[in-house]
């Protein structure tokens, strides 16, 4: 399994178990409130996109012999950005600050950013055979 998506799948397993935990506060009496936003985003950002990602990388057909996933620095992009920008709103949603429609539009940017470098990483390897 490369390395990518061995980084990618973990961060989705640990985003899912934050989630899940997430989960059991939203319910839980006494503890502490997690707005329901950043549960849903917890669950399809961290742990669906990164998983989709993750095998996507792992699985798509080869670019080529010589480079079999193409150019790897896209992909890490991709995955640094992602969780950047959940980790953004995580933090912004919790602390809730005054400027929080900035936070959640920078949120938003950088992982609009993530969906660009793994499209741009992925297109070439979605051909004919």
């Amino acid at each position: 399994m490369p390395t990518v998506t061995r980084w990618v799948l973990r961060t989705a397993l640990i985003w899912a178990a934050i989630a899940t935990a997430t989960g059991v506060m939203l319910v839980w009496p006494g503890a502490p409130a997690f707005p329901y936003p950043t549960y849903l985003h917890l669950f399809t950002v961290g742990w669906l996109s990164n998983l989709i990602f993750g095998v996507a990388h792992w699985m798509f057909p080869r670019a080529s012999a010589a480079k079999p996933r193409g150019d790897e620095r896209m992909a890490w992009a991709g995955w640094g950005l992602l969780n950047l920008g959940l980790f953004i709103r995580i933090v912004g949603e919790a602390i809730r600050p005054a400027d929080m429609d900035r936070c959640l539009l920078i949120s938003a940017a950088i992982q609009f950013l993530a969906v660009v470098c793994w499209v741009a990483h992925l297109w070439p390897r979605v051909k004919e055979r």
